[in-house]
This record gives C-alpha cells, structure tokens and sequence, in this order.
C-alpha cells in the first residue's frame, strides 16, 4: 500500500506542476499582449499565434469563470 500511496503523490505532484506552468504561461501571455507594442508585432508578423494566444487566454478565463461560480 506504500508504493500505492507514493504513485498517487508523485502523480498529484505532477499535476500541481503542470497547473502551475500553465498559469504562468497564461498569465505570461496576458502581460505579453496588454503591451501596446508586442500585440501590434504579434499580429502583424504572426497572425496565427496572436489567434492561438488570444484562444489560450479565453479558454483558461472561461475555466477560471466557471470554477469560481461552482465555490
């Protein structure tokens, strides 16, 4: 039963770490495109990733959003 219970803290470890990279990618991003000057590079020399992180920044707001409404 110990190396049971080692395997499930390794693995809810794991996945603190990865929410963590995730909101500092996030909040990142954020930072990233309130600056006037890198939006406006952003989206005139790659049009693609400014949609990919303006979609990465709505899908995390949207589940931050519905978290807080179920506490």
């Amino acid at each position: 039963m110990g190396d049971r219970y080692v395997v499930q803290l390794n693995f809810y470890a794991m996945a603190v770490g990865e929410f963590n990279n995730l909101v500092l990618a996030k909040r990142y991003l954020v930072e990233l495109l309130e600056n006037d000057s890198a939006r406006q590079y952003v989206a005139q020399r790659h049009p693609d990733l400014m949609v990919a992180f303006e979609s990465i920044i709505a899908t995390i707001s949207l589940d931050q959003q519905q978290f807080s409404a179920v506490l």
